[in-house]
């Protein structure tokens, strides 16, 4: 190829070489006396710099953004169970009929429940949503708010929950029939 010229280059190898690596030494000389003779490779290169196999997700949300009102909704849950435990295990151990008998009215007894509830779900999902970086500038007013209302709604649902489940089988199908509706915007795409 040199000069006008047709240069022969024969490649030895082993007979222990694999077929692919011998094709490949033998594209390898073929490239390098492309290269020695000045010329351009036999190949057309594509114009544009990035070339995107599939369907392009530049725009897309990830899968992590994706998944955090799903976690969160899971903590809620989570939450949801336990009070509802809680509140059961009082009933039948009837420590409520023996908080009844002090002055305190059951008014008291439900905003204290409601109380520690939201804030045991306040924090655990706050935390969740911090170690997954939810939180930024412009949002962290918006999941304050979502999740201030969602705390309040689950501990309510725990507490209907608690009072009509005695064992925890009934707990567990009451929570499913509750909260199976409660998982539609989470499964919403976006």
């Amino acid at each position: 190829m040199v000069g006008g010229k047709k240069a022969t280059v024969t490649v030895f190898s082993d007979a222990a070489v694999p077929e692919e690596i011998r094709h490949t030494m033998e594209s390898l000389v073929r490239e390098i006396s492309w290269q020695l003779a000045g010329r351009d490779l036999p190949v057309e290169l594509s114009e544009e710099e990035e070339i995107i196999l599939g369907p392009d997700r530049a725009g897309l949300a990830s899968m992590r953004d994706n998944l955090q009102p799903m976690l969160a909704f899971f903590v809620l849950l989570m939450e949801t169970f336990a009070m509802a435990s809680l509140i059961s295990s009082e009933v039948l151990q009837r420590t409520v009929t023996a908080l009844l008998v002090t002055p305190m009215r059951i008014w008291h007894f439900l905003a204290a429940k409601t109380i520690f509830g939201t804030g045991m779900a306040l924090v655990l999902g706050f935390t969740l949503l911090a170690l997954t970086g939810a939180f930024t500038t412009s949002n962290w007013s918006l999941l304050l708010v979502t999740m201030l209302l969602g705390a309040a709604l689950f501990t309510s649902v725990a507490m209907v929950i608690g009072a009509a489940g005695k064992e925890f089988i009934d707990q567990l199908m009451y929570g499913l029939l509750f909260t199976v509706p409660l998982m539609i915007p989470c499964w919403v795409k976006r």
